[in-house]
Parts: C-alpha cells; structure tokens; sequence
C-alpha cells in the first residue's frame, strides 16, 4: 500500500525558487528599461543642445521635455505596463477533469518508484534522465545512501542551481497562505548532518563509456538504478542499448532496476489535450511510436534483454494530494462520475473504457 503524501519533496520550494527567480529577472528587465530610457532622454537633450550651437544662438535652445508632443515615446516600464499577466496555460485547451487525472498520474508516478525501493536495501542508488526530480535530494537526507542524480549536461547544470539554492537556505518552508492545504516543510539539515551522499553528473545514459564512469563512482556494493520518462523517447534499438548498460553494471555488482516507463500504445487519440501545440510536439517525438504495444510485449523485450519482472507497484489515487482537486473538478454532477469513480477503488481511477496504460516495475537480472 502506498503511504500518504504530503506534496513531492522540494516541489513546493522549487516552484517558489523558480517565481522568486522570475521576479530577480523582471525587477533586471525594469532596471535596463529604466536605464535605456534615460540615456535616451540624455541623448535626446545633447541633441537639441548640439543642434543649438551648431545654428550659432547665443544660449543653447532648452532641450525638449521627453513628456512633450515632439519628442519620441519612451519605452514603457515592464512594472507601469497594464497588460495582463502571462497565461501559462494559454494555448492549452484541456478539460479540467482530464487535466487532474494527469497531474495524478505523474504524482503517483513518482511514488511508485519509491514504493518499490521501500522493501530493499538500496545504499548505492542511480537515478538516471531524472529532469527536475528531488528524489535524490530527499532520500539523501533520510537514510544513509549514497546517490547520484544524472542527467543530460544543460538539464544538470539547470537543476545544480535549484539544488545549491535549496540547500543554502535551511530555514523553515513560509506557511501555507489562507485556505491552501496543509504542508510539511522539507529544510535540509546542515550538510554535516546529513546521513547520506547526493551529486549531480551529467550523463548521456546511452553511452556506455560515459555509464561505465559513473557507475565507478559508486563504492563496492549492490546498485539500484531508477529512472521514469525516459523510455517513451527512445526507439527499440535505444531501448536495446539501455538495457545493455545497465545489465553490464548490474552484472559486475548486482542489484535491481526500476522503471516507471512501461507505457503502452493508446488505440485512440487523447480527446483530453486538444493542443495543437501538444499534438505536434508529440508527433515530432514519436512518443506513441515509441510505447510498448502491450504489458507483454514490454515483458518480452525485457526478458530478451536479460531481465525479469520481480514486483509491479500499486497504486492508490486517493492518497494522492491531487486528488481532492480532481474531485472537485469533476463535481457530483459530472455525468462521468459514476464511470470514473463508481463504487471501485479510486487506485482503478481512469477513463471511461479505457485499459491500463502504465505500470512501474522493479527487475532483476534472469538467470
């Protein structure tokens, strides 16, 4: 059963780091406007006061008041504008419903990876295409591991800062603002007291130099290696290479993997996002192309690869704190409630005659 969440651990802190962030940037851009603005007004009067002595007048004509007709606009300050803030979900036709099932998959998606490292005594840890994640960050401050984050080099060199950010400030998460849900802070400890080992190392997962150099980061022992949102993006022979990788490394210390990637084909179009701008986005990785056909294709390639299925994770939407939003977007006169809800368990949650999708594996090697 997976245990009840809070929120993904750092999220919140991320978010607020990223908005202070964009207002450093804004409250940059307003400074420069400022800046150009009044070097444009001091150009303007040496201008005039140039074309004064150039006409021979006795004293120079008064320079001309940037407020007056005749002078040029000058540039609108980014803080005087009144145009509406940017709508980040512009662009995004989505139905409210469909929207929060989505957030529920990814919260729950990230949960199932971890648990399925709850039974394990995982010490040494790889996480591998792990985007924007705090697992790692999170873990490392709980228990004694010893873990490496990887990435492509601009996703880690991004995420670096975020992670230098959240650790410098080890004062408690503000309060929760007025009618928002309860939180519980996650402030890491003083680097000294923390019982675990956590780094960032850009690494392309599909080179096997550069896996073997990280693996050799590791201290002896067991390794565990986790990874979810990658395999969507890969082709068979991608896919192929990763797993040569990772049994390499699993073979020379033992260990487990465990994927949060077992997507399988849609036999529809997604009615739920009707961006133009997601359709295309999609279409140009090939994601549904690249999804397994069936759970058993997907455990037939894994078993060609040198893997078997050791446990599947479960699921329990209703833990989830995306949950109460979705319930209250479907509302209690939402013609799709008795299908999506009914009278099952919220962990069978999906649409309307639609098959399970998606599943969470942790494998071991075959003999």
């Amino acid at each position: 059963m997976m245990k009840s969440h809070t929120s993904i651990p750092y999220v919140r802190e991320a978010a607020a780091l990223a908005a202070s962030t964009a207002q450093q940037a804004a409250a940059t851009g307003q400074q420069a406007a400022s800046t150009a603005q009044q070097a444009a007004s001091t150009a303007q009067q040496a201008a005039a006061f140039a074309a004064g002595a150039q006409q021979a007048q006795p004293t120079p004509a008064a320079p001309a008041s940037p407020a007056t007709p005749t002078s040029p606009a000058a540039p609108a300050s980014p803080a005087a504008s009144t145009a509406p803030a940017t709508d980040l979900s512009g662009g995004i036709d989505i139905d409210p419903v469909d929207y929060w099932m989505r957030v529920m998959h990814f919260e729950s998606r990230y949960w199932s990876i971890n648990q399925l490292l709850e039974d394990l005594t995982a010490t040494n840890i790889l996480e591998i295409s792990s985007g924007f994640s705090f697992r790692g960050l999170d873990l490392s401050q709980k228990k004694p591991v010893f873990y490496i984050d990887t990435d492509l080099p601009n996703i880690i060199a991004g995420k670096q800062r975020f992670i230098d950010a959240l650790t410098a400030d080890r004062s408690p998460a503000p309060a929760a603002p007025p009618g928002s849900p309860a939180r519980t802070a996650t402030p890491p400890p003083a680097p000294d007291t923390r019982p675990g080992h956590y780094e960032l190392q850009p690494l392309n997962a599909l080179d096997p130099a550069a896996f073997d150099a990280v693996i050799n980061k590791f201290p002896p022992g067991p390794l565990t290696i986790l990874n979810e949102g990658l395999l969507v993006y890969l082709d068979h022979a991608e896919k192929a290479q990763l797993c040569a990788n990772i049994r390499k490394a699993l073979l020379a210390r033992t260990g487990k993997w465990i994927t949060a990637d077992i997507y399988i084909k849609r036999a529809e179009d997604d009615a739920g996002m009707r961006s133009a701008a997601w359709r295309k986005w999609s279409d140009e990785h090939g994601l549904e192309e690249k999804k397994f056909t069936s759970f058993e294709e997907a455990g037939r390639f894994f078993h060609s690869m040198g893997f078997e299925i050791e446990k599947e994770a479960t699921q329990d939407y209703s833990r989830l704190t995306s949950f109460p939003q979705f319930l209250k977007a479907i509302g209690p006169s939402d013609h799709r409630r008795p299908s999506l809800l009914g009278a099952g368990p919220a962990s069978e949650l999906r649409r309307p005659g639609r098959p399970r999708l998606h599943a969470t594996w942790r494998l071991r090697m075959r003999p």
